[in-house]
């Protein structure tokens, strides 16, 4: 179900919002936020910490979980948050995954774009929440 267009800054939950790169369709499917355009369908989770893991713990399981090899991975640091991601080819598809990580839980992108740049814009745009 499409539920609008957003912008700007968009909070995701109490805990993250995010400076999105452009305007999006907003819908759902099961538990997941999708954003989507023309151009880009980005499918955002938000998970919680409920192992107790370190940051850098849960960064090195999430690249490990990953099949395939990767393309243009980046890691960034910001404070508390730690930034992962990187592309994959699925099929004949240019795929990204990301990670936003702190120590209460992260937050996770799937998305597939005509334009690396709009993925990567995404993920350097989570933040904590300002209002939290």
């Amino acid at each position: 179900m499409d539920l609008g267009i957003v912008s700007g800054t968009y909070v995701m939950t109490e805990h993250w919002e995010v400076v999105l790169p452009g305007m999006f369709r907003k819908s759902f499917d099961e538990d997941d936020l999708v954003l989507s355009r023309t151009d880009a369908e980005l499918r955002v989770g938000i998970w919680g910490n409920d192992q107790g893991a370190s940051t850098d713990d849960r960064a090195r399981w999430f690249a490990e979980e990953v099949g395939g090899a990767r393309l243009d991975a980046i890691s960034e640091r910001d404070g508390e948050l730690l930034r992962l991601g990187w592309f994959t080819m699925e099929e004949d598809e240019r795929v990204f995954e990301g990670f936003v990580i702190d120590d209460s839980g992260h937050v996770h992108v799937i998305g597939t774009c005509e334009d690396d740049e709009v993925p990567l814009a995404f993920l350097r745009g989570i933040r904590h929440h300002q209002g939290h």
